[in-house]
């Protein structure tokens, strides 16, 4: 029995690997994954956006990937506090806080298409994202939730969220939920929050601590999802002595490659001004071209006199077009 529960265990999870330090961290490579064709994502516990944010670009920018999103908590901000942007990426934020140390922003690249809104769950601050990249969608529900407020409402508030969700498309579940599910240290709550997330068909893909103190190890940072196939999800832990969380990591491979969405939201066409085309042509004197014996020539000049009176009329203007809501 023990074998046939430890083999449901290994299913409902992903094994994580396991990084010391942002300076060994070749995840990508090793997998030797491509990832033009998949979504990764970046999740941490900052612990103040303001003491930390900068220190997290340092760290960013010396990486070989760009994530695709990356989620913040505990950023003791929301949307009317926070003054924060990233080169490249839409940012999403909070807009109402329940106390002065939560608070979530999501920063997802521009070129996928993006709505958002909040949800209300007890005890938490939580956003909702919803990506288009190619023909996929993708739901991503950000979270950070109080280790003061009662555990057990804020499960009974994500099971009816999770049991009503769209089922057109990959969910995730990301945040500090600040429940550890270290298969040692669960408790009854922590188990019945497992146990709603794997009746729902979502797998988890952080099982290793991302905690740690002189005392204790927790596994509270988590990334879970309802991708059908584990073998599409890798995910990583980096022990970065930054902050006192350590960062997480999930790769979602996809069938289709991704496409530049805004691309299809905005294209350029040239206008013409038939009345302005219209006075030139009658204004212009035509004996240049009429006075020509040679009709060759004559239909010649004619047309490049006309081009020319074509160019000066265009003007570009940048239109929306059509495309598939999320």
């Amino acid at each position: 029995m023990d074998v046939v529960f430890d083999e449901i265990v290994e299913f409902r999870s992903v094994n994580a690997c396991i990084y010391n330090e942002f300076t060994n961290f070749k995840f990508f490579e090793e997998f030797n994954t491509d990832v033009s064709s998949s979504i990764t994502i970046l999740n941490l516990n900052i612990r103040s956006l303001n003491k930390s944010f900068n220190e997290l670009l340092v760290i960013l920018n010396c990486l070989t990937h760009e994530f695709d999103v990356i989620v913040l908590t505990e950023t003791w901000m929301n949307e009317s506090s926070a003054n924060v942007c990233m080169d490249g990426y839409e940012v999403v934020i909070n807009k109402e806080s329940k106390n002065q140390n939560d608070g979530v922003i999501v920063f997802v690249k521009k070129c996928f298409a993006v709505c958002s809104e909040e949800v209300s769950m007890y005890g938490d601050t939580c956003v909702k994202v919803d990506i288009a990249f190619g023909r996929e969608r993708l739901s991503l529900l950000s979270v950070y939730r109080s280790p003061s407020s009662d555990l057990s409402l804020f499960i009974d508030d994500l099971e009816t969220y999770l049991d009503n969700r769209p089922r057109d498309r990959v969910h995730w579940l990301v945040g500090d939920i600040n429940c550890c599910i270290l298969q040692d240290r669960r408790d009854d709550l922590s188990q019945r929050y497992l146990d709603v997330l794997y009746g729902e068909g979502f797998i988890s893909c952080i099982n290793t601590p991302t905690r740690e103190t002189g005392f204790s190890k927790s596994c509270i940072d988590h990334i879970h999802t309802d991708c059908k196939n584990v073998n599409f999800i890798k995910s990583a832990v980096i022990k970065s002595v930054k902050t006192d969380h350590y960062f997480t990591v999930a790769q979602f491979q996809s069938n289709f490659n991704k496409i530049d969405e805004t691309s299809k939201l905005k294209n350029k066409l040239s206008v013409l001004d038939f009345q302005a085309a219209g006075r030139l042509i009658s204004d212009t004197d035509w004996s240049f071209v009429t006075g020509i014996d040679n009709l060759n020539k004559s239909c010649e000049l004619f047309i490049e006199k006309l081009q020319s009176i074509i160019a000066r009329c265009i003007s570009s203007k940048t239109v929306k077009s059509k495309y598939t809501k999320i």
